[in-house]
């Protein structure tokens, strides 16, 4: 993802975050360039029983430089995911998949945006979920 932009001129958006105090990157403000990276890789092994195809999608996102307006993460922040899936006779499937976090938020990081997040780098989640089709 890449996003160019203006100086963000919302006072609520971090601290300091206005045209005139230019809050900047380590207060969690937008900046005028912004790069990050999303990949989601998805292998698929077809029949592994009968009517039953496994998946294992495999996803990964961080903010390389600098903070956006809209997509999210601040630079360094990111998370990742890992799990199994089942495609039972093309009607049912079933994900396990377990979600984690790459930094931890700080004062500085988003400033008063962010600033009651915490530290999630321990705070993985497992998730189960189950969809069918008809």
């Amino acid at each position: 993802a890449f996003q160019t932009g203006t100086l963000n001129t919302n006072p609520g958006v971090g601290a300091g975050c206005n045209i005139t105090s230019k809050g900047g990157a380590r207060n969690g403000c937008g900046t005028s360039a912004f790069w990050g990276i999303n990949v989601l890789l998805t292998p698929k092994w077809f029949q592994v029983f009968p009517g039953v195809d496994l998946e294992m999608p495999i996803f990964f996102g961080q903010g390389l430089h600098g903070n956006s307006f809209s997509y999210g993460p601040i630079e360094g922040a990111g998370g990742f995911s890992v799990g199994v899936a089942a495609d039972v006779d093309a009607k049912y499937n079933f994900k396990l998949a377990y979600n984690g976090y790459l930094i931890k938020h700080t004062s500085y990081q988003g400033g008063a945006a962010n600033a009651g997040l915490g530290d999630f780098s321990h705070k993985g989640n497992i998730s189960f979920t189950a969809k069918a089709t008809w």
